[in-house]
């Protein structure tokens, strides 16, 4: 980027080196920044302090939301030498023009914002405006020239990824319920359904790390691997389930899911990792991917960011509940009826149940031996 007054330019091409947020209670939440400036020119010059307006973009092209004023230090130019830029201000709050949905389809502006921040794949620009000023001693063309002017800043990502900041994903309280038999091919009712508590453990990037984040509720939409990087099953929380927020040395976020269908999309595979755990072979990883939406509270707002890029594996504890489950009979057997080759026998069989899991089995094949 290069500003020109004619055919002069006055701005070279400048990169934001460091964010920092933090909260401040009583105020708001204080965000510092750095930006580094290459110097071509001659000059020796000093610049005082100088009040800005951070502009980001709106629903459409040509808006521009007021975010905050922002002050950049005194700058000491220098010939031949880069410029350190730092800004600083305190938000207070968010506008709601900022945070209100641009259509029924479509996200927020701030959704738009954070999820280019989130996601590497995705750029965006925002804007430093001129403010008003007296700067003695300067000639009052150069206030006015400042402050006519228009800066767009290409907003830096986070330095990690968002799935390098998930730490683990854990899963407890399950219960599986089986499909019955008797449904119909392409019945939603003929999906495996699953319940559960479910728990994310978020180490918070630095950039943000000393703000309190506080996750209310979240939705998902995403696939299952096996620990060979195969394709099984895709689960979809279409609508939002409530969370809550612990904050440790980590952020830990537990939601409750119930009846979430589970799309199986390899039988095979979904057959081979079952398997797994039923054997009860030590930890079964399972790869998840896709897109997690949250709504979030902090300390200047409430706002909802979709479309978060997650990647992480679960770890779900192998069992093998065979040996304890202890079958015996309940009353006693009934004949109902006989043929010339079998017998229909009816009685209630009690098994327990050794696990941490529990699952709804509407039909059982068994096969009776005696003596092998």
């Amino acid at each position: 980027m290069n500003l020109r007054v004619g055919k002069t330019p006055i701005l070279p091409d400048f990169t934001v080196t460091q964010v920092n947020v933090v909260d401040a209670p009583g105020e708001g939440t204080l965000l510092t920044a750095s930006a580094q400036v290459a110097n071509p020119y001659p000059a020796t010059v000093a610049i005082p302090a100088l009040d800005w307006k951070v502009l980001v973009p709106g629903c459409s092209s040509k808006d521009r939301i007021r975010l905050t004023d922002v002050t950049t230090g005194p700058l000491a130019i220098r010939a031949g030498e880069n410029i350190t830029v730092d800004l600083s201000t305190t938000i207070s709050s968010l506008p709601s023009e900022l945070t209100d949905p641009c259509s029924d389809e479509t996200p927020s502006p701030l959704e738009t914002l954070l999820q280019a921040v989130l996601d590497p794949q995705q750029n965006t620009t925002v804007f430093i405006s001129g403010a008003q000023q007296f700067i003695p001693p300067f000639p009052r063309w150069i206030p006015d020239i400042l402050s006519s002017l228009t800066i767009p800043i290409p907003l830096p990502h986070l330095d990690a990824n968002t799935s390098d900041l998930i730490d683990a994903i854990h899963c407890s309280e399950m219960k599986v319920t089986f499909p019955s038999p008797w449904v119909p091919p392409g019945s939603p009712y003929g999906q495996t359904r699953v319940s559960g508590l479910i728990e994310a453990v978020i180490r918070p990037p630095k950039e943000a790390e000393n703000v309190a984040v506080n996750v209310t509720a979240v939705r998902a939409d995403v696939y299952l691997y096996d620990d060979k990087g195969a394709k099984f099953g895709r689960i979809v929380v279409p609508e939002w389930s409530p969370a809550n927020t612990t904050r440790l040395a980590k952020i830990h976020i537990k939601t409750r899911v119930t009846d979430v269908p589970v799309e199986v999309l390899d039988p095979i595979v979904f057959q081979k990792v079952m398997t797994q755990v039923l054997r009860g072979q030590g930890i079964v990883d399972i790869g998840v991917e896709g897109t997690v939406d949250a709504q979030v509270k902090v300390l200047i707002g409430d706002f909802s960011v979709r479309g978060i890029p997650v990647k992480g594996m679960i770890e779900v504890q192998g069992i093998y509940p065979f040996d304890d489950v202890k079958p015996e009979l309940v009353g006693n057997i009934n004949v109902l009826g006989t043929t010339k080759t079998s017998v229909t026998l009816v009685s209630t069989v009690k098994v327990n149940n050794p696990t941490d899991y529990e699952a709804i089995v509407p039909s059982l094949n068994l096969q009776i031996l005696y003596k092998g």
